[in-house]
């Protein structure tokens, strides 16, 4: 039988528009993506008050757990 575990990463999905390359969010799907995290959902809300705001984004990470000691499926 299969088995998984989960990361879940949250923090704003876009850097200043001064800023140049790929956002923080986006350096950090790709960092885990070439470990062998696949993101299965993603969502972004907005917090803050009347005077500031703040996007942040939330992804949900699933990899397989390689057991060397179990048999395969």
């Amino acid at each position: 039988m299969k088995r998984y575990e989960y990361k879940v990463v949250s923090m704003p999905p876009a850097q200043p528009g001064w800023a140049r390359g790929p956002s923080h969010f986006e350096s950090a799907l790709n960092h885990l993506a070439k470990d062998g995290w696949v993101v299965i959902s993603c969502s972004t809300t907005s917090t803050g008050s009347v005077f500031w705001h703040r996007l942040i984004a939330t992804a949900v990470f699933q990899r397989e757990i390689v057991d060397a000691h179990s048999s395969p499926s």
